[in-house]
């Protein structure tokens, strides 16, 4: 496992748009731990890369992850700062689920599915229902992100459905590009 450790003055509007979608639980002075996950070369890497560097290379080559941990150092709006643990799981496929610890040290969770992957979505939709299983609803805040939305000829998840799956369980869904380096609810 790596360990990264940073500061945020760079990013900090990305990283204040993430915890103004939920994760407020700096107002415990205790920091923030996000477990980023979803099938394997959906972009996880790739969104942490540009949400905490600003960089990121469209088309660049995918490389499996075993677990990388960031560690940011993130003003909250008390101007107190706080650190957010971002953890960086390995990409999952057949045979291979979430490790178990992960659903009680989470205070939250970023599910990645890539629009061009409909196994990528249900996987999401499997990994939500073992969070909501594991733990209290209210207690953990959830993210959906599609990733990928610049294949739109490939594409296999629409927008609309994945919105409307989201609402059905309240969750925040959004659609990304490493090309737009932004994300659209």
């Amino acid at each position: 496992m790596r360990r990264k450790s940073l500061e945020l003055p760079c990013c900090q509007k990305r990283i204040d748009a993430i915890l103004n979608q939920g994760f407020r639980v700096f107002e415990m002075g205790k920091g923030c731990k996000v477990v980023v996950c979803g099938l394997a070369s959906v972009g996880k890497t790739a969104i942490l890369e540009q949400l905490l560097y600003g960089n990121h290379a469209v088309g660049s080559e995918s490389t499996e992850t075993q677990e990388d941990v960031y560690v940011a150092s993130v003003e909250t709006d008390r101007g107190v700062k706080e650190q957010l643990r971002l953890y960086d799981t390995r990409g999952l496929h057949d045979g291979l689920d979430l490790p178990k610890h992960y659903y009680s040290v989470a205070d939250g969770f970023v599910l990645v599915y890539s629009v061009d992957s409909l196994e990528s979505f249900k996987k999401v939709d499997v990994l939500k229902k073992e969070i909501d299983k594991s733990r209290d609803k209210k207690e953990v805040m959830v993210i959906v992100l599609g990733n990928k939305t610049d294949l739109r000829e490939l594409r296999q998840v629409e927008q609309e459905a994945a919105q409307q799956w989201a609402r059905g369980g309240r969750r925040s869904s959004y659609g990304r590009t490493q090309e737009q380096g932004h994300a659209v609810q």
